[in-house]
């Protein structure tokens, strides 16, 4: 039913010509936080990868100053990735 309703939501904005975008930002680095993490490009529903969308409301989280990603790293456990923002 939830899914339906969105569903709903979403395209009554697309026919209404609303246009539908991420908040701008300004990229200031880009890196890897672990070449091991776990990533599965084909998986045969469709396009969700463990370290993609999967179960993420937001990938990156900037909190005071600092940014946090969390992952799964190679060896399977979860980590969490912290840097400072420049």
């Amino acid at each position: 039913m939830f899914r339906l309703s969105v569903s709903a939501i979403l395209s009554a904005l697309l026919v209404s010509g609303t246009a539908l975008h991420a908040d701008e930002g300004t990229l200031v680095h880009d890196s890897i936080i672990d070449p091991l993490a776990h990533y599965f490009p084909t998986v045969t529903y469709g396009d969700v990868t463990v370290n993609g969308i999967t179960f993420q409301q937001d990938g990156v989280t900037t909190y005071k100053g600092w940014q946090y990603a969390t992952y799964y790293q190679g060896n399977r456990s979860n980590s969490t990735g912290k840097v400072a923002v420049a």
